[in-house]
């Protein structure tokens, strides 16, 4: 039957939500290291509790010898022999110790470093279960405000978003109640954790869309691609996973309902809502809308598109101070040089390698074409 030892480990686990042969394997390392303190740094110690009775068995690993030096690490052979008779001097033996003759203070000291090694799993465990939430939405308070960076209250941890987290127009409070994304988490210089979180980012936006678009969640439209200036302008692409789904339409939602709220929450943060295409000319096209692509030259090896608009659409397509063609670029992941129909002309004549309006390949086009 299980003694009250077993049991108070036990309720431990649970209340701190720590596995069992982890603490107990611990209890196992600060009783060795407490009796090592005691008697010699040097002593091999066996050291095992019975997870039934709770009773503890203490040996001592000592070296016979015909003449004792060191008494915590060597035994005479006439006292070998009273343990087993058939072992012989420069063999080793194990020596058990008695349990009640420990004494108070390897005990208080042993509690001293358990105490440390749960605080030490505890650290451990969070550490694991933020790091594996890095990229998820949560919602926390905010602590309190200072140099730039804001803490907030998670519970058994701080977190924090420094300037680069948050948008210059927004101001907190403590105690006020806010979403923020887990950024990163790290070590801190006290042995403790520290969570990272970000308003800014792109895992931001998404997370925000998959709250306020149930297709979004449930997996029926898949957000392929994100690229964001936090503030300013944000481009999303969409995909449907299943036949005769709208995806732009389910993030938008009846009357811009489900894109307004994520727009709410990031501060007016105007937001571009693109269909995804695998095939690259039709995913660069959507890409720079709402600009009109007139063609567009694929060069795979070199993961660039050279792409041709109006010259009464060039500056659409580029946006001002290039925000839309950097943010397309970001979002596809290939380099984007934009050009009026006359600028491509002059550079660069026709080229074998050509995608019509609607992004798909066609003949290149003849001398004399329009």
């Amino acid at each position: 039957m299980q003694n009250d030892f077993i049991s108070s480990i036990e309720q431990l686990c649970r209340e701190k939500s720590l596995d069992k042969l982890t603490l107990m394997e611990a209890i196992e390392t600060a009783v060795i290291a407490a009796l090592k303190r005691k008697y010699s740094q040097e002593s091999i110690i066996h050291f095992s509790i019975n997870e039934e009775t709770g009773a503890f068995d203490v040996f001592f690993e000592k070296v016979i010898v015909g003449n004792v030096r060191d008494r915590h690490l060597e035994i005479s052979a006439a006292d070998a022999a009273k343990i087993d008779e058939d072992l012989r001097v420069g063999q080793t033996i194990k020596v058990p110790a008695n349990v009640h003759a420990i004494g108070r203070i390897t005990a208080q000291t042993a509690k001293q470093i358990i105490l440390q090694k749960i605080r030490d799993v505890e650290k451990s465990q969070a550490f694991d279960d933020y790091s594996n939430r890095i990229g998820q939405l949560i919602l926390c308070t905010v602590d309190r405000v200072e140099n730039n960076r804001v803490i907030l209250n998670l519970g058994e941890c701080d977190g924090v978003m420094t300037v680069k987290d948050y948008l210059e127009n927004e101001h907190f409070r403590a105690g006020q109640m806010i979403k923020a994304v887990i950024r990163d988490v790290e070590h801190n210089r006290r042995g403790g954790i520290r969570v990272y979180l970000s308003r800014t980012n792109e895992e931001f936006l998404c997370r925000l869309f998959e709250e306020e678009v149930p297709e979004v969640s449930s997996g029926a439209v898949s957000i392929k691609a994100a690229a964001r200036e936090a503030g300013s302008r944000s481009k999303i692409a969409v995909r449907a996973n299943r036949d005769n789904m709208d995806p732009i339409g389910a993030c938008v939602g009846v009357r811009g309902s489900r894109v307004g709220a994520v727009v709410e929450e990031i501060g007016g943060e105007k937001i571009d809502i693109i269909q995804w295409f695998p095939e690259p000319a039709m995913f660069i096209r959507n890409a720079l809308s709402p600009a009109k692509v007139i063609k567009i030259d694929i060069y795979d090896d070199e993961n660039a598109a050279i792409v041709v608009v109006p010259q009464d659409q060039l500056s659409l397509a580029i946006g001002k101070r290039g925000q839309n063609a950097r943010l397309a670029a970001k979002l596809t992941n290939w380099k984007i040089d934009i050009y009026s129909e006359e600028e491509y002309d002059e550079k660069y004549g026709t080229e074998e390698e050509f995608y019509d309006e609607d992004g798909y390949e066609d003949e290149a086009p003849q001398a004399g074409d329009e």
